[in-house]
């Protein structure tokens, strides 16, 4: 009786990287085969999932039917702290996302760094809030009542006070963003509003991580809602993206349309980005964005 050899092939796509020189740490090439039997199913912008949770963006540089994880890696590699005779897995999930496990040189999947969300912590020096909340005629859509409106607050420095805001500038100035930012920083700081506004500079996880955290005091200077949409406005163009409120956890954070914006507005970390609010019943933030 005759034996016939058959095969079995995984359903879910995989491949292998080990980092073994200086090259990987700014781009990193895909394995020719894989690019052969599915390089038709990538965009040309893919995202990066690790146990963590976190999710990186990389764009895929392609040419003669080769390519490469480039714009984004460099970032990821930095992170985490890859190094030679690291051992990467990828598992392509479908819709352009792998799924990246790391091994260190004891053949042993590393602990992952997380990014801590701390933008809503009331000293967060990459942030700054400009203006109070007070409605007036172009922040909102009906006049609230008396009750609901929160009271206009003067506030005056004294030498202390103005010391202290000084130093928690110049620490914005100083925060770690690339380089860039102060040029940006002083930009954004020229800008003048009466509406209610809030001064953020772009970090790595902003950026990478689909998700921007503001502080909760101020969202909650002018909506209560726990999740509902809002639009983005830059000029004429509005990119729709939803809030998130949770009291519990003292967080605000723009999320789902977040990662668009970011994409499509060309965003960079260092940049200085100003959230001018418009309207509160239709919830509009109109950005006024400063490049690092």
């Amino acid at each position: 009786m005759s034996a016939f050899r058959s095969t079995f092939s995984a359903t879910t796509p995989r491949f292998f990287k080990v980092i073994v020189d200086e090259t990987s740490s700014i781009k990193l090439k895909i394995p020719p085969k894989f690019v052969k039997k599915y390089g038709d199913y990538l965009s040309k912008s893919v995202r990066l999932k690790l146990p963590s949770g976190c999710q990186w963006e990389v764009e895929v540089t392609e040419s003669d039917s080769e390519a490469w994880f480039e714009k984004g890696w460099q970032e990821f590699f930095k992170f985490y702290s890859l190094d030679s005779g690291h051992f990467l897995l990828f598992t392509y999930q479908g819709n352009s996302m792998f799924e990246v496990c790391i091994f260190d040189r004891t053949a042993t999947e590393t602990e992952y760094p997380i990014i801590i969300d701390d933008s809503y912590v009331e000293d967060d020096n990459s942030i700054e809030i400009l203006n109070d909340f007070t409605p007036c005629s172009k922040t909102r859509d009906k006049s609230p009542s008396p009750s609901a409106r929160p009271s206009r607050r003067k506030r005056t420095l004294g030498p202390t006070s103005e010391a202290k805001m000084k130093g928690k500038e110049d620490d914005f100035s100083r925060k770690k963003d690339g380089g860039g930012s102060s040029k940006a920083l002083e930009r954004a700081k020229a800008f003048k509003s009466e509406n209610p506004s809030i001064m953020i500079a772009m970090q790595p996880h902003y950026i990478h991580n689909y998700t921007l955290n503001i502080p909760l005091r101020f969202i909650m200077s002018f909506t209560k809602h726990g999740r509902q949409f809002l639009k983005l406005q830059v000029g004429d163009r509005f990119w729709s993206a939803c809030l998130n409120l949770s009291e519990i956890h003292r967080t605000a954070k723009i999320n789902h349309g977040w990662h668009v914006f970011v994409k499509e507005n060309h965003l960079s970390v260092g940049d200085v980005c100003i959230f001018e609010l418009m309207k509160v019943n239709d919830l509009v933030l109109k950005v006024h964005m400063f490049r690092g």
